[in-house]
């Protein structure tokens, strides 16, 4: 059995049961995730003038703060950011700055090894929930569907109560791993947990979509982020997972799903977030298939 397989196995149960859950992950991996982090504190601690210049379409490439709010515009998040992923043509990320085509590259090879991992887990998740047996349907369904971003944050500097307020993504499933403390995950009595996913664990951590497809069956996990005074730099990579909305049929039907167009969530709840909304344009099925 491959690795991704046993690690999907061995944690399914309590993912299913709290909606997150911490795994080790190969070498492979942790290299990646360290070189990306190295490339993007390069990528962030350049001026806001050469950071600007790294924009990209579709909420793509460099974010600065004020954009992006967990709750409301009023309270932007505490945040920059820079996203990565396969939704943005070649052509645009040219226009990218030496050191932003070199954290883009980066994040995009991290994609590329963090997929599989996600993309088993949603298909043994499937079918332990729903005994759904068409595994097939969901070979390369994210590829293009989910979203690798990188925040930015001088913790020590902030002067709000937070670097993102309580909220869930809004996705199927993000994994994250940081730099440094401030994360806190809310347990299912309401309490907080403070985790720090660091080194080689990652954190799966369930959205609304998987709460919907699921019927309810794994909660969406709210969560937030407070400023550590003794931190004076931190990072957070999170893979935002979410399949093809056409593929977005709910596993299990019940009152929970009944009447919501899951896949057109799928391409709304970034405006949640004061982010535009993510259009299927005409060369999307064409671009899935290619890759």
């Amino acid at each position: 059995m491959p690795a991704t397989s046993r690690i999907a196995e061995q944690h399914l149960g309590q993912f299913i049961r709290d909606g997150f859950v911490l795994i080790e992950t190969s070498d492979p991996i942790q290299r990646a995730v360290e070189e990306t982090f190295r490339a993007g504190a390069t990528f962030f601690r350049m001026s806001l003038e050469k950071k600007l210049r790294s924009r990209l379409p579709q909420d793509s490439g460099y974010r600065p703060h004020g954009v992006e709010y967990s709750l409301s515009p009023a309270r932007p998040d505490e945040v920059e950011s820079f996203t990565a992923s396969y939704r943005v043509k070649t052509s645009d990320i040219q226009s990218l700055t030496e050191e932003g085509d070199d954290l883009y590259r980066k994040m995009l090879g991290l994609f590329d090894l963090l997929e599989p991992i996600a993309e088993n887990f949603i298909v043994r998740l499937a079918e332990r929930l729903a005994n759904l047996s068409e595994s097939d349907r969901f070979h390369s369904a994210l590829h293009i569907s989910s979203i690798l971003q990188l925040n930015y944050s001088r913790p020590a500097e902030t002067r709000m109560d937070y670097l993102n307020e309580l909220h869930e993504d809004g996705c199927l499933l993000t994994i994250s791993s940081v730099t440094g403390p401030g994360f806190e995950l809310q347990a299912s009595d309401g309490s907080f947990l403070p985790l720090t996913p660091t080194g080689n664990k990652v954190l799966f951590m369930s959205g609304e979509i998987l709460w919907l497809l699921s019927g309810g069956k794994v909660r969406p996990v709210h969560h937030r982020v407070l400023p550590v005074s003794t931190c004076l730099e931190r990072m957070s990579l999170l893979l935002f997972v979410d399949i093809h909305p056409k593929l977005c049929s709910p596993w299990i039907k019940n009152q929970i799903n009944e009447g919501i167009d899951i896949g057109e969530r799928v391409l709304k709840n970034s405006t949640r977030f004061g982010l535009s909304e993510w259009e299927l344009d005409a060369n999307y099925d064409q671009r899935l298939s290619d890759d």
